[in-house]
């Protein structure tokens, strides 16, 4: 099985409680994030153990589904989601 990290990072003229806000609404990703396409399901607001699921592009044409587990959260610092899914991209 391969294991892909992912990194985002982006510098935004907002309070950080603010910005937190908004990437803690696990509802809303498809509105900002660039490769979801929907949010299929989800809890609401990032809690540590909750998952949440999208339709996501891959390359191309190509769609996927994929499933995510708030692993790890650090109020107004940082949070760690680990994913399955991307079966276009698994080899």
């Amino acid at each position: 099985m391969n294991t892909y990290t992912v990194t985002e990072t982006a510098v935004i003229d907002a309070p950080v409680e603010r910005v937190w806000e908004v990437i803690s609404r696990t509802d809303r990703y498809a509105e900002w994030v660039a490769g979801a396409i929907e949010v299929t399901e989800h809890h609401g607001v990032a809690a540590l153990g909750k998952t949440y699921a999208e339709r996501n592009r891959t390359v191309g044409p190509l769609r996927t589904n994929s499933v995510w587990t708030v692993k790890e959260i650090d109020p107004l610092r940082r949070r760690v989601d680990t994913g399955t899914g991307f079966a276009p991209l698994s080899r």
